[in-house]
């Protein structure tokens, strides 16, 4: 859905920034360049830092990336909605929400507020409640309101610093 400038009373939408007089940890990226264009980003999406290689550019900003599995602990900060357009392109720049920004996303199922949640890999822009049963679970954020039932939008705070388990020791060698 694009938006227009001109609108009155927007509508709750993923990716929308919330409690926005506060702090906001905003930084623009730029989205993988060597994808095909059809790979496009959605607002509310989970991105990972990625390193292109030989084909880095170290002057550019930092490059973000898809997840690439729903196992993909890397996460590093979540799209944020732009009046301009409702998909990001490869080799555009993408505004990425960082820690401690609240933003709008949907929930996939009743949760409740103070839920550790964490993105639905199937379903860009929704997040499910993460599950410490489950291997391989990186915390996106913690939900700050409470959904009622699946499709309700919630605010949620980006908090990718929490793990349900802890992370290996660097000096571990894991």
């Amino acid at each position: 859905m694009t938006l227009n400038v001109n609108q009155f009373g927007l509508s709750n939408l993923p990716g929308n920034l919330a409690l926005t007089t506060g702090f906001n940890n905003v930084i623009s990226c730029l989205y993988n360049p060597t994808l095909d264009e059809d790979n496009t980003l959605l607002p509310g999406e989970a991105v990972k830092l990625i390193d292109l290689g030989a084909s880095d550019v170290s002057s550019t900003a930092p490059i973000v990336g898809k997840r690439s599995a729903a196992t993909d602990t890397s996460l590093w900060g979540v799209v944020v909605r732009t009046a301009k357009s409702s998909t990001t392109k490869p080799g555009s720049i993408v505004d990425v929400a960082r820690n401690g920004t609240v933003i709008s996303l949907v929930a996939t199922a009743p949760l409740n507020r103070g839920a550790l949640l964490t993105p639905d890999f199937a379903n860009p822009g929704n997040v499910i409640v993460a599950n410490n049963a489950t291997a391989d679970v990186a915390v996106l954020g913690v939900a700050l309101d409470k959904a009622v039932k699946a499709g309700d939008i919630i605010r949620v705070e980006i908090n990718t610093y929490v793990w349900l388990t802890p992370p290996p020791d660097p000096g571990s060698g894991g």
